[in-house]
């Protein structure tokens, strides 16, 4: 419904382009067509807005987008080690002097919310 607005307010600009380019289409005209654009251009709002909302009122999406989100505030160049640092998935070893060793934890120093998204 959308995407057929959206191709309808296209037509409907082009129209209105051709109108103002001529010189025998009446005024009256013109202006219904600007009406008409600012008519789509509120129908796609609230389309939007309501198609958003349906979304993040099914459990667990909302989350999932903002988990999806986390990824995208790293830096372009890091390394793979780098993102598991990051992430607080790396291995965290407990050593003691008195030869003590425990089995290998995460460390989960990174930041949770990207740890959760990966």
């Amino acid at each position: 419904m959308i995407a057929a607005l959206t191709k309808l307010r296209t037509q409907t600009k082009n129209q209105r382009h051709a109108a103002q380019l001529s010189t025998s289409v009446p005024e009256f005209f013109w202006e219904a067509l600007q009406q008409l654009i600012a008519f789509l251009d509120a129908q796609i709002a609230s389309l939007r807005q309501q198609a958003f909302e349906l979304l993040i009122s099914v459990t667990g999406i909302a989350s999932a987008i903002q988990r999806l989100g986390e990824p995208l505030v790293l830096p372009d160049d890091i390394q793979a080690k780098q993102w598991v640092a990051m992430a607080g998935l790396d291995p965290r070893e407990y050593q003691s002097s008195s030869s003590v060793n425990k089995k290998p934890r995460l460390s989960k120093a990174g930041n949770r919310y990207l740890r959760i998204a990966l």
